[in-house]
């Protein structure tokens, strides 16, 4: 007789599932009331009980390691698996709501944009859209909540927004890459002739290929190696990660004043929610848009790359291998501002993270001359629901990342 695997999600339902199972007749009481076992055996011959997390069961179902599972509603409807809703067991009943500080209550169906965090990033996106609402929807621990500040920090959300009237396919804004068309030659009429653009002192260096002479052009294309490999670079840069390994903050705030020329206090090492509130304040409705459409863009392309997150096969009759993908705990991303603007960089390194299921994420940028991020990356990031933003040095911050600090976590990767 051919095994039948039943997946049944631990959590909330796991007691009304093994009782459900137990009155028909699968179970008994004493087989999963004083087990830890994942794997049960049944009364009726031939079936097993596999106890599965929430958010795996589907996979399990969906690719051939279970072949029925009990499931919430919600699951079914946030991850959209290929899977058949049999029947309505009815229990385990829960129901979604939009919460509001009582002090706003009063006009918040007038807001726009508005932006929500939720467990629900999916369902709470179609419901906004089909309401022809702007909204930025931000997975979070601490459940749906919209409007005011929302609470906790920003956790891999999958963040969509879509101004009223534009399609998801439709053609973003044609200012071009996805970031409001901010770059080298913002403002600069195009030449057809090929450019070249380097660092430069504090701007970028712009040198045309029909104009650069052999031994300039030597150097440009030989640059970035010659920097990895000069002896001198290397050992300075290991002099800043082990003076940040040594003295943390402090290091990192003196090696921000010595190297970007901006003095800071470690209590402002990290931005705050304010600062990203003037940030929107600070980018034009163009901008904002041409980020979201980017975001939303690099989100379809990430889930696609993305595997399911078990992948199994059976090799022969009862040998079956498999191999399940797991987020990493954290991740650092260091996005490069000191010469201009770069948006597009924070959306193309965190989206990934942000797909893959990245429970915490730190973003680290230099602060420009005044002491302040850029507004653009700040906007950005808290599109991506990245709620850890540091304004330091690079290599320092880079540092900071590894080995963590008063102020900056330290993350795996």
């Amino acid at each position: 007789m051919a095994l039948v695997t039943v997946a049944v999600a631990s959590g909330r339902l796991l007691d009304d599932s093994m009782r459900t199972l137990e009155a028909a007749g699968y179970l008994t009481a004493d087989a999963w009331r004083s087990t830890r076992r994942l794997i049960l055996s049944c009364t009726e011959p031939g079936v097993q009980i596999l106890i599965a997390k929430p958010g795996d069961l589907l996979a399990y179902v969906e690719h051939g390691a279970a072949d029925l599972g009990i499931a919430g509603k919600d699951v079914l409807l946030e991850q959209g698996r290929d899977v058949y809703e049999l029947v309505d067991l009815g229990f385990g009943a829960c129901r979604g709501v939009v919460a509001f500080p009582e002090a706003r209550a009063a006009g918040w169906e007038s807001l726009s944009p508005i932006r929500i965090a939720t467990k629900y990033p999916r369902v709470t996106e179609r419901h906004f859209w089909g309401q022809g609402r702007r909204r930025h929807p931000r997975s979070r621990d601490d459940g749906p909540h919209a409007g005011g500040e929302p609470p906790g920090r920003g956790r891999g959300g999958v963040p969509v927004h879509r101004p009223p009237g534009r399609q998801p396919d439709e053609p973003q804004d044609p200012r071009g890459g996805g970031a409001g068309g901010r770059g080298a030659d913002a403002g600069r009429g195009r030449s057809a002739a090929p450019v070249v653009g380097i660092g430069g002192g504090r701007g970028v260096e712009i040198h045309r290929l029909s104009q650069v002479a052999p031994e300039r052009l030597r150097e440009i294309l030989q640059r970035s190696r010659a920097d990895v490999f000069n002896p001198e670079i290397a050992s300075h840069v290991h002099g800043i990660v082990e003076d940040v390994r040594r003295r943390g903050d402090a290091a990192i705030v003196e090696h921000t004043q010595r190297h970007d020329g901006v003095a800071l206090s470690p209590d402002r090492l990290r931005v705050d929610r304010q600062e990203v509130s003037r940030a929107y304040d600070a980018v034009d409705d163009g901008l904002r848009t041409a980020l979201a459409t980017s975001i939303e863009r690099a989100r379809r392309y990430n889930e696609w790359l993305r595997p399911p997150a078990l992948q199994v096969e059976e090799m022969e009759p009862g040998l079956t291998a498999g191999v399940k993908f797991t987020a990493v705990e954290g991740v650092g991303v260091y996005i490069p501002s000191g010469k201009g603007a770069f948006p597009s960089t924070c959306i193309t390194l965190v989206t990934p993270a942000v797909v893959a299921g990245v429970e915490e994420i730190a973003v680290v940028l230099p602060p420009r001359k005044d002491g302040s991020a850029d507004p653009a990356v700040l906007v950005a990031a808290d599109l991506l629901g990245v709620s850890q933003v540091f304004r330091c040095n690079g290599v320092a911050g880079i540092a900071g990342l590894a080995f963590g600090t008063a102020t900056l976590p330290r993350v795996p990767l």
